[in-house]
């Protein structure tokens, strides 16, 4: 988890049995009522307030992770961890790559990714402007609850390769909308 201190409770390895992560006592996964049965939870688990704070450390991590040449490469709610001293961070890094690297983009998830990664060619790199356009759908994902694309019928990744996006109505602020906006727009 990033600058936690505290050792992990065990290790997590891919298929080929090469390390791709760790487990910490002192992490938990946000919890967004999109992603719950509709009993579970209350159908606002977070105030107007709480998200907009969610939404301000979201954007600022992002700023941090590229300033230091990281792209992510799957950006999405599910991916952010609180742990015990309050920070936000990002967890599965399986998609990142290093700027400049060129790493071609192997996996990533439909509804989160650009509509220039939901194009994908074999020769398609990562590049921060894909990890931007994630964090607009997360936004507005965070913002409305609601999972991005669940009302289209048949969705496929044609769908945001053709640059549909998340119904950006259902946001009532006006400066949260503006936001999601510009990061799809980068």
């Amino acid at each position: 988890a990033g600058d936690c201190s505290i050792p992990p409770l065990g290790r997590v390895f891919d298929q080929s049995g090469n390390l791709c992560g760790f487990i910490t006592p002192l992490e938990t996964s946000l919890v967004f009522p999109s992603r719950l049965e509709a009993t579970t939870l209350p159908s606002n688990l977070y105030s107007p307030a709480s998200r907009r704070t969610l939404i301000h450390e979201l954007c600022t991590l992002v700023t941090r992770l590229h300033s230091k040449g990281v792209i992510h490469g799957d950006i999405k709610p599910t991916n952010l961890l609180r742990c015990s001293d309050g920070k936000l961070r990002f967890c599965d890094f399986e998609c990142a790559a290093i700027e400049g690297e060129n790493a071609p983009i192997t996996r990533f998830t439909d509804e989160y990714a650009s509509p220039s990664t939901n194009n994908w060619k074999p020769t398609t790199v990562l590049s921060f402007a894909d990890d931007l356009y994630s964090t607009g759908i997360s936004i507005w994902e965070i913002y409305t609850g609601l999972i991005p694309f669940q009302e289209v019928k048949g969705f496929s990744t044609d769908i945001v390769a053709a640059g549909v996006r998340p119904d950006i109505s259902k946001i009532d602020d006006s400066e949260v909308a503006d936001l999601v906006l510009s990061y799809l727009d980068r």
